[in-house]
């Protein structure tokens, strides 16, 4: 049975359990989640919505255009990727 002394707007009770409904800081949190994924998709996107304006301004194939999207791409990602990946693990984490 719910406590009498907390507001009933902020309860809800199923099946005997108390939970409490989302505050203002969860919805800021998801509205900002909401925004990143949106900038995400985009980022992603742009490089293909632009491909024949580049192609025509660069004065490049679609094969170089396939190998700047694709393959160099991924070799700039693979090898940014280990040095970043090193740098956690040279943290020492005390207090546990």
């Amino acid at each position: 049975m719910a406590d009498s002394s907390l507001p009933s707007s902020t309860l809800s009770g199923e099946a005997g359990g108390l939970t409490a409904a989302p505050g203002a800081r969860a919805w800021v949190v998801l509205g900002m989640l909401c925004f990143v994924y949106v900038l995400n998709f985009l980022d992603r996107s742009l490089l293909s919505i632009l491909a024949k304006p580049i192609e025509d301004s660069l004065h490049i194939t679609d094969g170089q255009l396939g190998l700047i999207s694709g393959l160099f791409f991924a070799l700039f990602y693979c090898l940014i990727s280990f040095p970043s990946a090193g740098s956690p693990t040279k943290r020492t984490v005390s207090g546990c």
